[in-house]
């Protein structure tokens, strides 16, 4: 008997098959699951994955980048401020550089897209309060932004870092300046991210 004759159907459907798991309150999604050792997941609900943004329209396309973008100038804001606290506010460039190195693999496990009303919405959240998805598409297209971002402009993310004061300025030099994804985004109201 062929080895593939063998397999049984829920066999054959987890293995073909993108599946979105709920671990408490936060959703994961795996072309295996993938279960840590204190997580129980659940199924998530069929509205869950059909209420998935369409990441090629271009109106969640558009919020998608600029929600990508800010999760990346957090991050890179966040890390490079702890790296000048520790260096007394003088910290050398190629620690800079060393810093958002690995950028990118932590966003993609940090964040996923946040939930509303049990809906995905376009907006990335790492926030442990709130439910996210993550999975299907959303991780391959939040490391990808991050990727093409930090390729793009990494010197001058590193250069505007050292004249800001705060995360909001920071904010409107990468994400509506450099990046050119969050046009219109009022960030002097902008609230947890």
């Amino acid at each position: 008997m062929p080895i593939a004759a063998a397999r049984s159907p829920a066999a054959i459907f987890f293995a073909s098959v993108s599946i979105l798991l709920i671990s408490g309150d936060v959703i994961l999604a795996a072309r295996r699951p993938h279960v840590r050792h204190h997580e129980t997941h659940h199924y998530a609900p069929a509205e869950v994955i059909e209420g998935l943004p369409d990441h090629t329209n271009p109106v969640d396309s558009a919020a998608l980048k600029c929600s990508s973008c800010k999760v990346l100038t957090t991050e890179v804001w966040e890390r490079l401020h702890a790296l000048a606290k520790k260096r007394n506010g003088r910290p050398v460039h190629h620690e800079q550089v060393d810093v958002i190195e690995d950028m990118c693999k932590a966003v993609k496990n940090q964040y996923g897209l946040l939930m509303r009303n049990n809906k995905p919405t376009t907006e990335f959240s790492k926030d442990p309060r709130y439910s996210t998805v993550k999975g299907q598409w959303i991780v391959p297209y939040l490391e990808g932004r991050c990727g093409k971002i930090l390729a793009s402009h990494e010197e001058q993310i590193l250069e505007k870092y050292r004249h800001v004061r705060t995360l909001n300025d920071f904010l409107k030099i990468i994400c509506q300046r450099l990046d050119r994804s969050c046009q219109g985004e009022d960030f002097d109201s902008t609230g947890d991210l």
